[in-house]
């Protein structure tokens, strides 16, 4: 789970620092048929640190927390497929890398 703190304008009124929102989110990898494109389900890859996503979807500069969708390739599945257990499966479906709010 990763916590993004508010926008806090005003950093010196304790106040508006207190009201701001926390926004938690998840990450997962989310998969869709080929055939239809139809959503089928989705894996929960928190456990992976940020540092690594980042360095393996090198997100754009206005996407700097990877709110953004990412295509999941055979070599970006690779990669991930050493740090969790998590089987991909190309030939049937098209794998994204999501960001969702809880």
């Amino acid at each position: 789970m990763i916590l993004i703190q508010g926008n806090k304008k005003n950093r010196g009124n304790r106040n508006d620092i207190q009201k701001s929102k926390k926004m938690e989110i998840e990450r997962c990898i989310s998969f869709y048929e080929k055939d239809g494109e139809s959503y089928i389900g989705d894996f929960n890859v928190d456990i992976l640190s940020f540092d690594f996503l980042s360095s393996l979807f090198k997100p754009p500069k206005n996407d700097p927390l990877l709110y953004d969708v990412y295509k999941i390739n055979a070599k970006l599945a690779l990669e991930i497929q050493k740090r969790i257990d998590f089987t991909f499966d190309f030939d049937k479906y098209d794998y994204y890398l999501e960001c969702f709010q809880k």
